[in-house]
């Protein structure tokens, strides 16, 4: 049973959930056959007790308990009836799953209660139900969804209003609804626009950007200029598409004079395309955005931006660790680290914890304690592989008193993992190949190995378009002058 279809999508709920699943299946509302319940308290059975899958032999019995098997295979008819089991019980929890989404979002299930009333001919009932949800609360923080909220409201009342035959003119609210939906779809073409863009730049993706480029024109409107949504998005696009600094600083105006009108998560994802600029920029050399990173994230840390759902993304995480550090931040860090650990999500908390310590005594020349915390970190995802491995590289060329070929092996085998690694943008790529072949090189310099020169090696670094830590290799440098 372990890959089934069944089996493999009820691994993704936790106890809690499979209780209320339960209730869900029992309910002879949404489901009438017996052996679906036994199938399905059979394997939440195995889930909660965290054993390893039962066998189809097993499963078959615990199924359909008024059937008996003379052998342990079964046959291709008894296999057929576990399989029409398992794909009930599949759709069962496809159907809880959408209703579990629908439950979450207020607004579309008072539209669909709203359609109901129309459809089933009620309007007294749309009118009484209707005067207690609108007008929307038009305090709160703004995102894209609460303008299609609206225009579901709007959409509603207008199909109400066209059904009374009376009073038309005076309640007409088409121009609302239309508003509205055009708000809605300006904002989410011009959020896919930052995505496409993002894409293209970091993979080399090809896009078609008409759609995009309409929007754009669309925002100039008298109607949607002023919009604050509008605005930072259409600013959002541009530092994507121009890359000028005048869009970036444009961008941190617009979210600080309007971070109490819009949502959490379009603010985050804002800071967050910040950060990737700022870091564009230290790629291609430009080391005092290193600075103007740090504070973007001292910013999002101060606005309780960093949490995301209910912990801190690990990458994020990441990011800031390294960041402070390179910036000498340490206590900061320190601290951020140690509130920060029940934000971490508890299978990744012990190894970002010695992710984090790990860096603070690399950055601070503990080298020995920087590589007993490294370490100790697991291969979490790319991005925390990369960074461990990129910090214990200038742990060895810091350590080693004389020339170590296995060091420098470790450099090259490094260079042939960004490579052939089909994750890792082709921005990073580039920035990570030139900082290691850079590395290597100032690695035999130092130990006098081969004839390269320094200037030889400076020079070809200051050419790189882009660099990793360049401020780093640049300190080596100096160092070995």
């Amino acid at each position: 049973m372990s890959e089934s279809k069944i089996y493999l999508l009820l691994l993704v709920f936790d106890k809690k959930e499979l209780r209320e699943l339960e209730k869900f299946v029992e309910s002879p509302f949404f489901n009438t056959d017996k052996s679906v319940i036994r199938l399905f308290k059979w394997l939440k059975k195995h889930l909660e007790n965290k054993k390893q899958a039962p066998t189809k032999h097993m499963t078959y019995i615990r199924t359909f308990t008024d059937k008996t098997l003379t052998t342990n295979a079964l046959t291709p008819a008894e296999a057929q009836a576990l399989n029409v089991v398992s794909s009930k019980l599949t759709q069962l929890v496809f159907n809880y799953l959408a209703w579990k989404k629908m439950e979450s979002n207020k607004a579309y299930k008072q539209h669909l209660l709203l359609q109901s009333f129309l459809d089933n001919n009620a309007p007294d009932l749309f009118r009484l139900h209707f005067t207690k949800i609108y007008p929307q609360n038009k305090t709160r923080q703004i995102s894209a969804e609460t303008y299609y909220n609206q225009y579901l409201l709007e959409y509603d009342f207008s199909r109400w209003n066209l059904q009374q035959k009376r009073n038309i003119q005076q309640k007409d609210n088409l121009q609302s609804v239309s508003d509205n939906f055009v708000l809605y779809y300006l904002i989410q073409q011009l959020e896919l626009g930052c995505e496409m863009l993002s894409f293209s730049r970091a993979y080399k993706t090809l896009y078609n950007y008409d759609a995009l480029t309409n929007a754009l024109e669309m925002t100039a409107l008298p109607q949607f200029r002023d919009q604050p949504l509008i605005k930072i998005y259409r600013t959002a696009v541009l530092i994507l598409k121009n890359e000028q600094t005048t869009h970036f600083e444009q961008l941190k105006n617009l979210l600080d004079s309007h971070e109490h009108e819009i949502a959490r998560r379009v603010l985050n994802d804002m800071y967050i395309l910040a950060t990737n600029f700022c870091t564009r920029r230290i790629i291609a050399g430009q080391t005092e955005y290193l600075e103007e990173l740090f504070q973007i994230y001292q910013l999002m840390s101060e606005k309780n931006l960093l949490v995301e759902g209910e912990y801190i993304p690990v990458d994020k995480m990441k990011n800031i660790i390294s960041v402070a550090c390179q910036l000498r931040h340490f206590d900061w860090i320190r601290q951020l680290i140690e509130d920060s650990k029940l934000l971490i999500a508890p299978r990744f908390r012990e190894s970002v914890y010695y992710f984090g310590i790990g860096t603070i005594h690399f950055y601070k020349g503990e080298l020995q304690e920087a590589i007993s915390h490294l370490i100790r970190v697991d291969d979490i995802d790319i991005n925390y592989h990369l960074s461990g491995r990129f910090v214990l590289m200038k742990a060895y060329y810091d350590l080693d008193e004389d020339f170590s070929e296995r060091t420098e092996q470790i450099f090259k085998s490094f260079i042939a993992y960004i490579k052939h690694n089909k994750v890792i943008s082709t921005v990073n790529k580039e920035g990570y190949t030139n900082f290691t072949k850079t590395l290597i090189s100032l690695y035999r310099i130092k130990h006098m190995v081969g004839k390269r020169s320094l200037e030889v090696v400076e020079n070809r670094l200051q050419n790189y378009s882009r660099v990793s830590d360049k401020k780093w290799l640049l300190e080596k440098i100096n160092a070995l002058k």
